[in-house]
């Protein structure tokens, strides 16, 4: 009982613990591209064009609401019009610009950092700004960004400032304007939209999860011992329930050779690492159905009744019909079982009935109930 209650006092400290967030996946992380730059920043270029995806100036007006913000600057956007949005814009001396964007009142100067410190040849940025304007006599001015995931400093010297924005502030700014632009939006483009900034999010949670793991790597050392004693009991007993079931679809094998036997993820049949159950089944045909006496244990028991780890449960259903009417076998099977069968109509096997529960706390005839498995199996007909 003193092991138990160490265990006990282990789990309870465990819920004061704030959980390590895991991520919704997005479109990015599934193509492997959420921490990529120029991934990145292509996305930002078609966000901040106002032709395509029908939200017109919602991105580059929230920019330029942050620019306001961060820089104390008060600038004229009452209406805005993209002209032009370029990428990897070279510069005299072979440097290379994330983006430049023109508009008919600006000219937008933007250096796009996700992880990566801006270590960056911002002089030569502003040099080109310069002469972009003066080459057409252009009566533009000059808006210099840092945007980044993490807040870093302002990059300034005597002729230039790149502001920082985080993405943080630009999303937010986005979302307090948008209301505004989603009737006129297309629905396409808003979901892949909501997607990316989804991705954007995910990659500010990866750069703060290190004062959660700090908080949990303390807890792993300072009950390292009692720890790895929990899991290995709990491994033990889990490696215990699943050879039951490999003996028992061992036995079933040896007892007949007329009906298919297998087994779902237990020890030698492991289908599946994640699934919250393991099982063996016996196939049994009749007429145009396959049903299946299947005996399974819970690797990750829940609350439902039929789902408690400490069972083995034996069940029949119907692989052919899931709404199947069982009357006429049950009277047979309960004389068989000596137990009423209980109807369960919840889960991927529809309708069906479990007929045995044995308590795994007890001990276990692997012959005795591989004989009633069988026999079970016989009564279909």
């Amino acid at each position: 009982m003193e092991t138990f209650n160490k265990y006990k006092k282990l789990l309870d400290e465990i819920k004061n613990i704030k959980p390590i967030e895991t991520p919704d996946v997005t479109f990015l992380d599934i193509a492997r591209y959420p921490k990529f730059e120029n991934v990145i920043s292509n996305i930002l270029a078609f966000l901040f064009d106002d032709k395509i995806h029908g939200f017109n100036d919602l991105w580059i007006r929230s920019l330029l609401n942050c620019y306001c913000k961060v820089s104390n600057i008060d600038l004229d956007i009452d209406s805005i019009a993209v002209n032009c949005v370029d990428r990897e814009v070279s510069t005299e001396d072979n440097k290379r610009i994330d983006l430049v964007i023109e508009t008919d009142k600006f000219l937008i100067i933007i250096e796009n950092k996700i992880y990566a410190s801006p270590y960056n040849p911002f002089s030569s940025y502003h040099k080109f700004a310069k002469k972009y304007i003066e080459a057409d006599n252009l009566n533009l001015e000059i808006i210099e960004i840092l945007l980044s995931v993490n807040t870093e400093n302002d990059k300034i010297s005597n002729d230039y400032r790149f502001y920082n924005i985080t993405y943080n502030m630009l999303l937010t700014e986005v979302k307090n304007i948008i209301g505004s632009y989603i009737l006129y939006s297309n629905d396409k483009w808003l979901m892949y939209m909501k997607d990316f900034m989804h991705s954007i999010e995910n990659l500010e949670v990866g750069a703060s999860k290190m004062s959660v793991n700090k908080e949990w790597n303390k807890f792993i050392e300072e009950n390292n011992d009692t720890i790895s004693d929990f899991f290995s009991n709990y491994f033990n007993d889990l490696n215990n329930k699943m050879k039951l079931l490999d003996d028992l679809t061992e036995e079933l094998n040896n007892l007949s050779k007329k009906y298919k036997i297998g087994a779902y993820n237990t020890t030698y049949n492991r289908i599946s690492k994640d699934s919250s159950y393991a099982s063996n089944y016996v196939d049994i045909k009749y007429e145009d159905n396959v049903f299946a006496v299947e005996s399974y244990i819970m690797k990750r028991p829940t609350k439902a009744k039929h789902e408690n780890g400490n069972y083995l449960y034996v069940a029949l259903w119907n692989r052919t019909d899931k709404s199947y009417n069982y009357d006429k076998f049950l009277e047979n099977i309960e004389l068989i079982t000596n137990t009423q069968p209980e109807k369960i109509e919840t889960g991927g096997w529809g309708k069906h009935y479990i007929l045995k529960k044995i308590d795994l706390a007890n001990d276990i005839n692997i012959s005795d109930i591989a004989t009633l498995i069988i026999k079970i199996a016989d009564s279909i007909k």
